[in-house]
């Protein structure tokens, strides 16, 4: 009799388990491997990862499982080839906080030719600030894009400018040629980007078709200068 004793895990069963009753085994521990000269019959014994004790006799064409349960009894047992599940991917879904967009917008309403038109839009966090105030500051938030196009009162554009609001503020400027804007009502065709969403929004202005008088300018009430033009 040839005796191999000790606690070791033998590469033989990694891919095995033990099969009793409906219900698979790991072998955690192989304890001892006996081999009798005058019998090709190998016994091993070991216990499982749960620790249930477990017999196997093994020869050519000879094998016998005897499996001792948790409440002290033997019964027959089988082993089994492990069967490795395979891993299928699984699509991850990743859930962004998103934000609200709440924005206000104001401009020059009326603008000399060889002066500036200037596009003001502030915008904010819509759960901290929704109001009307344009002075407000208070969930001022930055990356909002703005595009802008000016059409004349022909349909033609005449202009246009892009940009991203910082600190909450976007001013977008344009300068008013000396002689090649006629007189009449502008249309701005605005688009309001933040987050995948887009607003769209639409203002119109005055050009007056010449430049500012020379002695400045006097606006009627309720009207009142700011850079030289009347707003």
């Amino acid at each position: 009799m040839v005796l191999v004793s000790g606690f070791y895990f033998s590469d033989a069963f990694a891919d095995q388990v033990i099969y009793s009753e409906g219900i698979e085994y790991e072998i955690g521990e192989i304890t001892e491997v006996r081999k009798y000269k005058l019998s090709p019959i190998t016994k091993t014994q070991g216990y499982t990862t749960t620790g249930e004790m477990f017999f196997l006799f093994t020869s050519s064409d000879f094998e016998m499982v005897m499996f001792l349960t948790r409440d002290g009894q033997w019964q027959k047992a089988e082993m089994r080839d492990k069967v490795v599940e395979e891993v299928k991917p699984t699509n991850t879904v990743i859930t962004k906080e998103t934000t609200d967009l709440h924005y206000l917008l104001d401009q020059y309403e009326r603008v000399y030719n060889k002066a500036q038109y200037k596009l003001f839009i502030k915008t904010y966090d819509k759960s901290i600030y929704s109001g009307n105030d344009f002075q407000n500051f208070e969930g001022k938030i930055s990356g909002a894009k703005i595009s802008a196009i000016i059409i004349d009162p022909n349909g033609e554009i005449k202009a246009d400018f892009e940009g991203y609001s910082e600190n909450g503020m976007f001013e977008g400027v344009v300068d008013v040629p000396e002689n090649l804007w006629m007189r009449g009502w502008y249309t701005v065709d605005i688009v309001i980007e933040f987050d995948n969403k887009f607003n769209l929004e639409q203002l119109s202005f005055y050009v007056y078709g010449t430049i500012a008088p020379s002695g400045g300018l006097t606006c009627t009430p309720p009207l009142v200068k700011v850079n030289g033009v009347c707003v």
